[in-house]
């Protein structure tokens, strides 16, 4: 719900409450007439305009919960076939290269990809974050589920690693146990 939505709401209720409200000699007199009469009744000689009030006044917009986004940004259906692992490099100083391969069931072909190498915990066998952002296609394109082939390769910081966690629009979506130099 927006928070238009909810005051709208509120302020419906409390409309309906009032025009609900009878006072003593108005049971017949319809609510629209009520309400008129409240608001041109004159003031009396004596009475004397309330004093503004000092402290804050309900505010039911300002009350309601923040509005989530229940939307994922990650457009990934499904993945399968996720694999890491470190190729050796034919230069003596580098370890080697970390590359990591899967497939992601996406709503409709063309997506762009972009990987983001994330952070890593410097252990002796280290955890790898990995972001993989998928960017919609432009243009009018088929609706059909389609898997689609998505690696990343970069230089590697160990010889062995823990753990290669892949996240897609903020949540995890593959985490790929162990990643060890190929056979």
């Amino acid at each position: 719900m927006t928070k238009s939505m909810i005051f709208a709401a509120f302020s419906t209720a409390s409309l309906l409450a009032l025009a609900g409200c009878h006072s003593s000699g108005h049971e017949d007199a319809p609510a629209d007439a009520m309400i008129e009469e409240v608001a041109i009744a004159p003031m009396d000689d004596t009475e004397m305009p309330a004093e503004p009030v000092s402290e804050p006044i309900f505010d039911p917009v300002a009350e309601a919960a923040p509005e989530q986004d229940i939307v994922s940004t990650c457009p990934v259906m499904d993945s399968r076939n996720w694999k890491a692992w470190i190729s050796p490099s034919p230069e003596s100083d580098t370890i080697g290269t970390l590359h990591v391969t899967g497939q992601v069931q996406l709503p409709k072909p063309g997506y762009g990809e972009t990987w983001t190498l994330g952070i890593s915990d410097r252990s002796m066998m280290p955890r790898q974050f990995l972001d993989l952002d998928l960017s919609e296609p432009e243009g009018m394109v088929m609706q059909v589920v389609t898997w689609r082939q998505v690696s990343f390769s970069t230089p590697a910081i160990s010889e062995i690693y823990n753990a290669i966690i892949i996240n897609c629009g903020g949540d995890v979506l593959e985490t790929i146990n162990s990643a060890e130099p190929e056979d």
